[in-house]
């Protein structure tokens, strides 16, 4: 639980889940963020060659699952029966971990009702279906829990298309900085994400109508100098250790 020398819940986005102690985007990296205090956490989407939208970073197998070959090349029915455990960080202790559909995600949503989360639409995907095919599977499987769900990507062009189809909350993540203030007005977006190393250490991180959340912080004194130059939130591997 959140000490009192720690980062408050609610400056946090757990990011893939506890990815430092658990297979990243797993329900189990998921669960254990949220057992820890996380209120918001991150994960990506990518989809099976039958176009199911699945809880997973790489459009390849070799990291995650330990196997050969791009998720494209794999029905859903396949996939899921291939460990998520990370066996290059974790060896066998995660091999029970399987592949997970997004479907997974409605569930833990309506388990803990407080809880938030940023949907991350992979650039891989949408070059392999387009952005059209990926937004509508996206919102067809969250339905029941779309108002707590900020759809982000690197993907500007895609999250174009988000906007001019009804999403509502959305996430723009920056390679350019200095892009925050006109592709945050365009997309009225609700929060922009960016490396804190690619903004410069003069920036103030404020922006008086858009959160802005940096990534990948995993120390307490480097979180709170952010939040002190006015970020609205901190993205974490090590959820449970800054709080």
């Amino acid at each position: 639980m959140p000490t009192p020398h720690g980062i408050p819940a609610g400056k946090l986005i757990a990011h893939r889940g506890y990815q430092r102690h658990y297979p990243e985007n797993s329900p189990l990296a998921i669960e254990k963020a949220i057992e820890c205090g996380a209120l918001f956490f991150e994960i990506d989407v990518q989809f099976s060659a039958d176009g199911i939208p699945l809880l997973y970073h790489d459009d390849h197998l070799k990291r995650i699952s330990g196997k050969k070959g791009k998720l494209n090349q794999f029905h859903f029915d396949a996939l899921a029966t291939l460990t998520a455990g990370e066996p290059g960080r974790f060896h066998q202790q995660f091999s029970d971990v399987k592949i997970t559909a997004l479907s997974a995600l409605v569930r833990i949503l309506q388990q803990h009702p407080a809880v938030q989360v940023l949907v991350e639409l992979k650039e891989e995907a949408v070059r392999e279906y387009t952005a059209a095919f990926c937004l509508e599977r996206i919102r067809e499987t969250l339905a029941p829990v779309m108002d707590r769900c900020i759809l982000i990507s690197f993907d500007i062009d895609a999250l174009r298309v988000a906007h001019s189809t009804g999403y509502t909350r959305l996430g723009p993540v920056l390679r350019d900085w200095t892009m925050r203030h006109s592709v945050a007005k365009e997309l009225d977006a609700e929060m922009v994400i960016c490396n804190y190393q690619r903004i410069p250490a003069r920036d103030s991180l404020f922006m008086p109508h858009c959160a802005v959340a940096v990534y990948e912080i995993d120390a307490i004194p480097l979180a709170q100098s952010l939040l002190d130059r006015g970020a609205s939130f901190i993205e974490t591997f090590a959820i449970g250790e800054l709080l």
